[in-house]
């Protein structure tokens, strides 16, 4: 980071592509609100957005709920906002897929973007209702991000894959036309903003204003201030 700049870091659930095009936007916004440039940052994978989070690369990060909550219990990081959006995660399988249930998923091959997301943690807790378990009885295909779940299925590289609803509704047509869902989870908490502790409390102020109901086309869902 240039001297001035805050890095604003984004977990690696999309491609870097799709990071850029959704959250410009919001590191715009910020950069005006706040007087000083901020820059957009991510990380190869999601293991290495941990390491990057924990050696205090980013000043910011937008990141999922359960490794929001160890970015502020190990490393300090410090509350910022909330998405009003909640996670509901889907499965999917190809059309013509004799799958219709995770049931079905014994001595398969399931897709999904990490194991350390939130999405591999809800689709082994419903494998296990019904005796399975990823990487044992199913099969874990690890995909470069979730944008690449239902290439993946399409590839015939694996039998059934899961992403995120938000993810799935705008998928491709051809995508979306390949595919039909077998699972949707129960909403989990929404993702979360946080920032270093290094940032001083008149800018952590300045930051939770600049959060206040933010939309752009692309977001998922306005931004609301963490209650915390």
């Amino acid at each position: 980071a240039q001297e001035g700049e805050l890095v604003f870091g984004v977990y690696p659930v999309m491609s870097p592509s799709q990071t850029v095009t959704m959250f410009t936007p919001l590191t715009e916004h910020l950069s005006s609100q706040l007087g000083q440039p901020v820059s957009l940052r991510s990380a190869p994978s999601f293991s290495e957005f941990v390491e990057r989070t924990h050696a205090g690369e980013y000043d910011i990060i937008y990141t999922a709920p359960h490794m929001g909550r160890l970015a502020n219990l190990q490393d300090g990081y410090l509350p910022v906002a909330q998405t009003d959006y909640q996670l509901v995660i889907t499965a999917l399988t190809g059309l013509d897929s004799p799958i219709q249930s995770l049931q079905d998923m014994a001595n398969r091959k399931m897709a999904i973007g990490s194991k350390l997301s939130m999405t591999y943690q809800i689709i082994n807790l419903e494998l296990k209702r019904f005796g399975l378990e990823l990487e044992k009885s199913v099969g874990f295909v690890h995909t470069a991000s979730f944008s690449n779940v239902p290439k993946t299925i399409m590839r015939q590289e694996a039998d059934a894959g899961a992403t995120g609803t938000v993810m799935w509704t705008k998928a491709p047509a051809e995508e979306r036309a390949a595919l039909r869902e077998i699972f949707r989870s129960d909403p989990v908490p929404g993702l979360l903003v946080l920032a270093h502790s290094r940032i001083q409390p008149d800018q952590l102020s300045q930051l939770r204003q600049a959060f206040i109901g933010f939309s752009a086309e692309g977001m998922t869902q306005p931004l609301i201030v963490s209650r915390r």
